[in-house]
C-alpha cells in the first residue's frame, strides 16, 4: 500500500472508522465520558453523597433525599470548570502530542418543591452527566501520527430529570425518575489518500440525538446516625444523526460527497450504594461505590447511505469493561452557616488496552477534593475544588491508529501522561 493510491472499497472503511471511534470514544477523560461531578456540596467529598443527598444536587446522586429538606420551594444553579490535558507519546519518543488545553463547563440546573409535611416532594434537574473532549490541534497537523482518527472531538449530553419522591415509613424515602437525554457532537479530522501523503483531506461532522432514560433512588435511615443509599440510573441508547463535511482531493470528490449519516451511543446502567455516618453533631464520614456497567459499549455501527456510490455500513467493537469507583468524603460544619469538606476517591477505567488510542486517553485515576459551603438566610453558596491523578498507561490499538506511512502497522503502541483539575460552583435559594 506504500506509495500507492487507496482503493475506494479501503477508503470506505478507513472514513467511516474514523469518524465513529472519534465521535464515540474520544470525548472521554475518565470512568468511560461520564461526569458524576453534578453539585459543588458532592464534589466536595469527592462524590461520597448518595446517603447524604441533603441539598437539590440529590435530583442527580440520589432523589431519595429531597424529603430531608425544609418545606417550601428551592432552587440551585452552578458548574463545574473542568480543565484537562493528555499527552500522547510513542515508546520511542517520536510521535509525541500534547493536547490543547482547553475548559470545559457542564452546568447544573435544579429545581425542587417539598410538601410541608415532608413526606413528598417534587424535583427537575437539569445536568450534563456524560461528555468532554480532546483537541490534538490544527497545528502543524501533518505532524500528527493520529491525525487520520481525530483532530478534535467534543460531545455534550443533556438531562432533563423530573423526580417524584415519597416517603411511606418515617425512616424511608423512595424516588422515582425518568429523563429526557439530548446530545450534540461534533469531530475534525484528517483523511489519507495517498502514499506518503500529500493529498491529505479532511473531514468534519456535526449531529445531534435524544433519547430517554429512568432512575430509582432509595435512602433509608435506620437510626439517627447511620443512613443508606442506594440508586439505579438506566441505560440509554443515544441515536445521532447529522451532515458529515468532506474537503478531498479533486479526484475523489464524486466517491465523498457532502451527506447525512446516523450513529448511536449507548450510555450505561449504573448502580450507587452510600453509607453516612454522623460521627458527632459536627462531623459526618460518608462513602459511596458505584459500579457503572459499561460492557454495553461494545460496539458501535455507523452508517453512511453514499461512500463511493453504494451505503456504506462500519462495525466498530470497542469491547469496554464495567468499571467501579470508591469514594470517601468527610464533612465538618464550623457553626450553623459555614461547613468544610474534603474526600478521596479511586476510579478504575473500562477501556481495555488494546482499544486505548489517542480516540480515548483514559486511565484510573485517584483524586482528592476540598470544599466549603456557606448559607444565610435563604442563600446558599458552595464551592469544591478536584485534583485528578491518572496512572500512566501504555496501550497497544491494532489498526486503529495510523503514521505517516500505512494505515496497517498495527499495533501501535503509545503512552499517555493525563491531568485534569476541576472547581466547583453552586448557588441556590429557597423561597
Amino acid at each position: 500500500m506504500k506509495g500507492m493510491k487507496m482503493k475506494r472499497k479501503q477508503l470506505k472503511v478507513v472514513v467511516g472508522l474514523s469518524i465513529l471511534t472519534a465521535l464515540y470514544s474520544n470525548v472521554a477523560w475518565a470512568d468511560g465520558f461520564g461526569i458524576p461531578e453534578q453539585g459543588a456540596r458532592a464534589m466536595g467529598v469527592a462524590g461520597a453523597f448518595t446517603a447524604v443527598a441533603n441539598d437539590l444536587s440529590a435530583i442527580y446522586y440520589n432523589p431519595a433525599g429531597l424529603t430531608q429538606m425544609e418545606p417550601g420551594i428551592h432552587i440551585a444553579a452552578g458548574g463545574t470548570f473542568i480543565l484537562f490535558g493528555s499527552e500522547y507519546q510513542t515508546l520511542s519518543g517520536s510521535g509525541k502530542r500534547d493536547s490543547v488545553q482547553r475548559g470545559q463547563f457542564p452546568p447544573h440546573l435544579y429545581s425542587a418543591y417539598v410538601f410541608d409535611n415532608k413526606k413528598m416532594a417534587l424535583g427537575l434537574g437539569i445536568f450534563a452527566p456524560y461528555g468532554l473532549g480532546v483537541d490534538w490541534g490544527s497545528r502543524d497537523v501533518s505532524k500528527w501520527n493520529g491525525r487520520y482518527n481525530v483532530v478534535a472531538v467534543d460531545l455534550k449530553t443533556v438531562f432533563i430529570n423530573p423526580t417524584f419522591v415519597f416517603k411511606p415509613v418515617p425512616e424511608l424515602s423512595i424516588a422515582v425518575g425518568a429523563s429526557a437525554v439530548l446530545g450534540i457532537a461534533e469531530l475534525k479530522r484528517q483523511q489519507i489518500f495517498s502514499q506518503p501523503p500529500t493529498d491529505d483531506g479532511s473531514a468534519h461532522m456535526g449531529a445531534t440525538g435524544a433519547s430517554f432514560a429512568a432512575n430509582v433512588g432509595l435512602l433509608w435511615k435506620p437510626m439517627e446516625e447511620l443512613a443508606i443509599g442506594l440508586t439505579w440510573r438506566s441505560h440509554s441508547h443515544l441515536f445521532l444523526g447529522g451532515n458529515v463535511d468532506f474537503t478531498v482531493p479533486a479526484t475523489f470528490a464524486t466517491s465523498f460527497p457532502d451527506q447525512t449519516a446516523t450513529t448511536k451511543i449507548s450510555l450505561p446502567n449504573k448502580i450507587t450504594f452510600g453509607a453516612a455516618y454522623k460521627v458527632t453533631k459536627e462531623i459526618e464520614l460518608s462513602l459511596n461505590f458505584d459500579y457503572t456497567f459499561w460492557s454495553i459499549f461494545d460496539q458501535v455501527v455507523f452508517k453512511f447511505p453514499n461512500v463511493g456510490g453504494a451505503p456504506a455500513e462500519n462495525v466498530y467493537v470497542e469491547n469496554w469493561k464495567d468499571s467501579f469507583t470508591v469514594r470517601l468524603g468527610a464533612s465538618w460544619n464550623l457553626n450553623p452557616s459555614w461547613q468544610l469538606r474534603c474526600g478521596f476517591l479511586f476510579d478504575s477505567t473500562p477501556v481495555p488496552d488494546d482499544t486505548l488510542s489517542p480516540l480515548l486517553p483514559d486511565q484510573a485515576r485517584f483524586g482528592a477534593s476540598v470544599g466549603f459551603g456557606w448559607k444565610t438566610g435563604s442563600f446558599s453558596l458552595d464551592w469544591a475544588f478536584m485534583a485528578l491523578f491518572f496512572t500512566h498507561r501504555t496501550g497497544t490499538a491494532s489498526n486503529i491508529l495510523s503514521n505517516s506511512d500505512s494505515l496497517s502497522d498495527g499495533p501501535y503502541t503509545q503512552k499517555y501522561y493525563n491531568s485534569a483539575y476541576l472547581s466547583g460552583l453552586t448557588l441556590g435559594y429557597k423561597f
